[in-house]
């Protein structure tokens, strides 16, 4: 076996019931991540992942979303902007816990072109709230503002949010009446609303 399909399989052998492995390329260095178990007592898997700019967001099938790498707009959720060498729950750590009691069904990525590396990141919780944080320029948060923020932000106070997808520092979401939202970047007229003005909330 080659080094890096060694590590690999090191990896995949090696998780404990209660701890999911986490594997970084760049660095050759496992990490071991306290989760909390599946209601079955299983390891946690993850069943959402998403990578742009030199950030990532990964979903778990017990509902807790971690990020890591690229933190200098706070898109880790983790209430700083300290870079993440290893993955951090979002929205539950020793700086922020806005998200300790929820669980997220969808997650959701966006960031701008342009070789930024501003990105930002979104939570579907079952509940039907909406969670955003990190960059904001074009007011991609749907929080009414171009603020950053570093500790995830309920968007609205609605809970009838049922898909969400991320683009191009824009989002589109779906509510459970089937009908379809979209704000953030609209240089191109990307969210379909006959115009080009940007918006900073749904």
């Amino acid at each position: 076996l080659s080094k890096m399909q060694a590590k690999l399989k090191a990896v995949t052998e090696k998780p404990t019931k209660k701890t999911t492995v986490f594997w970084s390329p760049k660095e050759g260095t496992s990490y071991n991540v306290r989760v909390l178990p599946t209601p079955d007592g299983d390891t946690p898997k993850c069943i959402q992942w998403l990578s742009s700019y030199g950030g990532n967001i990964a979903l778990f099938n017990n509902g807790e979303v971690y990020c890591w790498g690229y933190n200098g707009h706070g898109q880790m959720g983790s209430g700083n902007t300290t870079q993440g060498n290893y993955p951090i729950r979002a929205g539950n750590n020793y700086n922020t816990q806005v998200l300790r009691n929820k669980k997220a069904i969808r997650v959701a990525h966006s960031h701008l072109d342009g070789g930024q590396i501003a990105a930002s990141n979104y939570a579907l919780m079952c509940d039907g709230t909406l969670w955003s944080w990190g960059a904001n320029f074009v007011g991609q948060l749907g929080l009414n503002n171009r603020t950053y923020y570093s500790s995830p932000k309920q968007v609205g106070l609605l809970t009838t949010w049922s898909k969400i997808i991320g683009g191009n520092g824009n989002i589109v979401s779906v509510k459970t009446d089937g009908t379809l939202w979209s704000w953030g970047a609209n240089n191109n007229g990307q969210l379909g609303l006959g115009n080009r003005t940007n918006y900073s909330s749904p």
